[in-house]
């Protein structure tokens, strides 16, 4: 795994956020803060990105779009 991410920091925010929100807000949060993360680390190159997400490029794109996140 990559230890690119400080994880403990996402899942902390996550945790404050289950307090005043749904999981499912909290979960995209966390999610938007990685891909944004992924995508500066990578200077704006999706296929490197998703390699660091140890996700697919597809699935990257997917989520690239349903969050409104833009290349970087």
């Amino acid at each position: 795994r990559s230890t690119l991410f400080p994880y403990t920091t996402l899942f902390r925010s996550a945790l404050a956020f289950l307090g005043t929100c749904s999981l499912k807000k909290a979960k995209r949060i966390v999610e938007q803060q990685l891909i944004e993360q992924a995508m500066a680390h990578s200077g704006g190159n999706r296929s490197r990105a998703a390699e660091l997400l140890e996700i697919s490029y597809p699935s990257l794109l997917q989520k690239l779009r349903e969050l409104r996140i833009s290349r970087e």
